[in-house]
């Protein structure tokens, strides 16, 4: 008896312990999901703002010309 109850209380720990291990590796690989999107979110603003940047200096640029310069095309 004593020991059908041993086993069977190994049974149910080692099947916590798996459960354990199955959501570690879920929790991982959905990490690894999150920072490859942050990345591709942060590189995505870094070239809008490259853009702007961009955009300004040329309003910028245009703004100082004299009113007799035509545009560069």
């Amino acid at each position: 008896m004593r020991q059908g109850m041993l086993m069977g209380l190994s049974i149910l720990l080692a099947g916590c312990g798996a459960e354990t291990v199955g959501t570690t590796a879920v929790r991982g690989t959905l990490g690894v999901q999150e920072a490859e999107q942050a990345r591709q979110t942060q590189e995505d603003v870094a070239r809008r703002l490259d853009a702007a940047r961009q955009l300004g200096q040329q309003r910028l640029e245009e703004g100082m010309r004299a009113p007799d310069q035509p545009a560069a095309q």
